[in-house]
């Protein structure tokens, strides 16, 4: 056998292997983003919902419009950017894309607008979520601290916010009334843990008025009562928020 027919079997023979048993290259590691990307990127997600929530609340077109604008021009950015947070980033691009108002029909339309301003805020919730669940996965576990006061205040209110807007979202009367009875109890909780400190009364005023915008939604006849009601009781979140560092 010479040798030129001794090499062309080898090589038939190595291309035989190489079909039943391809190599397999080691898999390039995607860097993870950084966790100032992450939380700038969850500082704008909050931005946009508190923003549009309260423009939804006013219900006044030209606030409506101008808000869009901007949440528009912050979701470019994100969209842009050179995030890796897969779910956050399909996020942005859905608000980029609801923000467009001159892919609108119905211009000028305080309804319309109150609706595309809602599906955005939905988006900006889930943008929050998607990066939550990015930070956690590079986070390494540590030993936490004993909680203060002021970091239960704050995650009560974070609680009852989700538990809010994620029955808003659902578009759901029985999901929507699960959560609110839930928001509920832990701004009740809340407002008692506060009883004991004297400087806490803004905060338990902010609580109780949050309680019963809950409750008058639960007892709303209609959808649009409801959510009127429940973007009230937001609104008094955020004033308990802004006092959880009480006492």
């Amino acid at each position: 056998m010479s040798r030129q027919t001794v090499r062309h079997s080898l090589d038939a023979a190595l291309a035989i292997l190489l079909l039943l048993f391809p190599v397999i290259l080691p898999a390039q590691e995607i860097p993870a983003d950084s966790t100032e990307l992450l939380h700038w990127v969850h500082e704008q997600a909050i931005a946009i919902e508190k923003t549009l929530r309260y423009a939804t609340i006013s219900q006044y077109g030209p606030d409506l419009t101008r808000r869009l604008e901007e949440a528009e021009e912050k979701f470019k950015v994100i969209s842009y950017s050179r995030l890796r947070c897969e779910e956050a980033v399909r996020s942005a691009q859905r608000g980029l894309k609801l923000c467009n108002l001159l892919d609108s029909k119905s211009d000028g339309d305080i309804n319309a607008l109150i609706e595309r301003a809602t599906k955005v805020r939905i988006e900006a919730i889930n943008m929050q979520d998607a990066v939550g669940f990015c930070l956690e996965a590079i986070t390494p576990i540590t030993k936490q601290p004993d909680l203060t006061s002021a970091e239960i205040f704050t995650s009560s209110v974070n609680i009852a916010r989700k538990d809010i807007n994620y029955g808003l979202r659902s578009g759901d009367n029985l999901i929507l009334a699960f959560d609110l009875d839930h928001a509920i109890h832990v701004l009740t909780d809340a407002e008692q843990m506060a009883s004991v400190f004297d400087g806490c009364l803004a905060f338990r005023q902010a609580a109780q008025k949050a309680v019963q915008a809950c409750t008058a939604a639960l007892l709303s006849s209609t959808w649009v009562e409801i959510e009127k009601n429940c973007l009230t009781a937001l609104v008094h979140l955020d004033t308990m928020e802004a006092e959880a560092k009480c006492r």
